[in-house]
């Protein structure tokens, strides 16, 4: 029993760890304008990429749901780190779930409910651009979701904690490093997009570890 309770805990693992950069990956590269490199402010552009783009809602409920994804890593690295390096499993895990949990806040808020004002006419819609700029100014109890930054500083900390424990090696922990360091930013896509394929090169080198 225990054998296949362990079996089913990796291959859930290796599942989050393929799924999650691939999903972030899509998602941003399926953002309009995805070179410009200044934050949407007003909701009139916000309206402009959002407005009709089923792909881009389905990719950010898929977005929503990759939250669980973030917290099962979390829980797996802080497990792979070794216990005189335990400080670094507490704080970065932590972080990770927080930051994981406030991303669920923003996609349920500010895509989920965009959706949703999508099924409006076009002079239906007009009326609640004043409502989209209050979503997008993080108004009212919206603001939790500036934890978001706490996911991408997690994993930075439970990198250090696993280069530490040598449970990665130096090139795979400083890549996921590199890619959360670029996932820290003024919501710009392209930025997040680069810090997604750092992530998917070093969980990619993690899968292959794991299944070899």
């Amino acid at each position: 029993m225990n054998n296949l309770l362990s079996v089913i805990q990796n291959v859930t693992f290796v599942f989050c760890l393929i799924a999650l950069p691939l999903i972030y990956v899509f998602s941003f590269a399926s953002h309009p304008n995805l070179l410009d490199l200044r934050p949407t402010k007003t909701a009139v552009s916000w309206a402009s990429e959002i407005r009709h783009n089923k792909r881009l809602h389905t990719l950010h409920l898929l977005v929503l749901i990759s939250s669980l994804l973030v917290i099962n890593i979390a829980l797996n690295f802080m497990e792979m780190i070794e216990e005189q390096y335990q400080i670094f499993a507490v704080i970065g895990g932590g972080l990770s779930i927080i930051g994981a949990i406030a991303l669920s806040a923003d996609k349920g808020a500010l895509c989920l409910v965009p959706s949703a004002f999508d099924t409006l006419n076009d002079e239906e819609y007009s009326q609640l651009l004043p409502g989209l700029q209050t979503l997008l100014d993080n108004k009212g109890y919206i603001w939790v979701v500036h934890f978001l930054v706490l996911l991408p500083i997690g994993f930075i900390i439970l990198s250090i904690g696993l280069i530490l424990s040598e449970t990665v090696s130096m090139w795979q922990g400083i890549t996921l490093i590199v890619g959360m360091i670029f996932m820290i930013n003024p919501d710009i896509d392209l930025l997040s997009l680069i810090g997604s394929c750092f992530m998917l090169i070093s969980f990619g080198r993690m899968v292959i570890g794991i299944i070899l």
